[in-house]
């Protein structure tokens, strides 16, 4: 069927996770797919344990970066805090316990050439601080090479970069889409990177403390809907526009 997409004042509108769109020449439209898929830290597994943050490593003795409860501020029951002080030498961080899969093309040709353009990418996310200290993403690229069954796989970090994520010091939940820049994947001597490790930190304030709290973590692949093959059918986690509160007609399924 036909339906209509209004983005919000952001420009972006999230997808229900049961329907597809297709493809169309449609100028200044994205389709966002989430590369990760555990980012809001919910009880989703089947252990009877009661307690969230799959997928996540977490310690549960830490006292810097814990796993919260809250569900009368932020959607669902869970989220993350990262407490540093002063007193503290290193960044307190976070991740993932897997890595995420960048991938330059998804469609090719009978050649193998890529017919779906090149894609972008970006962290989105819900946050709040307190403190002056700004907290940030780093990325760590790697080649992951496991072609030969008869040897172990081969992981070679390539790069890290670091990206400082700009939120308001007033305790409120903000919604944030921080672009990951296009050099973090670009080739490295040559050497093509297609997989990430992406860590959520903030470094010691000079003076204080500095609490924040994150929470419906994504991973966001961008393609341009005008480069896909028209007719194309795709797992759509978000939609973006280049303008806000812009309406869109897309066929669903």
């Amino acid at each position: 069927e036909t339906a209509s997409f209004t983005t919000g004042p952001d420009g972006t509108l999230d997808i229900p996770p049961d329907v597809m769109l297709q493809a169309s020449v449609v100028p200044s439209v994205w389709f966002g797919r989430d590369l990760f898929g555990y980012g809001g830290f919910e009880d989703v597994l089947a252990d009877g344990r009661g307690e969230g943050g799959a997928h996540w490593s977490l310690d549960p003795g830490s006292e810097t970066a814990q796993l919260s409860r809250d569900p009368s501020i932020v959607t669902g029951n869970y989220y993350v805090s990262l407490s540093t002080r002063d007193t503290f030498t290193r960044d307190v961080v976070v991740r993932p316990v897997a890595r995420v899969t960048p991938l330059d093309h998804r469609i090719a040709d009978r050649e193998g050439n890529g017919v779906d353009g090149r894609a972008e990418y970006s962290v989105r996310l819900k946050a709040r601080r307190t403190g002056v200290t700004e907290p940030f993403f780093r990325i760590d690229a790697y080649h992951f090479f496991d072609a030969d069954p008869t040897e172990d796989p081969e992981s070679t970090l390539l790069r890290q970069m670091q990206v400082t994520i700009d939120i308001p010091a007033d305790g409120n939940w903000h919604d944030l889409d921080v672009p990951i820049p296009a050099a973090v994947f670009a080739d490295v001597d040559g050497t093509r990177i297609n997989a990430a490790l992406v860590y959520l930190g903030v470094p010691p304030p000079v003076k204080g403390a500095t609490d924040v709290a994150f929470d419906d973590i994504a991973i966001i692949e961008w393609r341009a809907v005008a480069q896909l093959p028209p007719g194309t059918w795709h797992e759509v986690d978000v939609l973006r526009t280049n303008s806000p509160d812009m309406t869109v007609e897309l066929s669903r399924r």
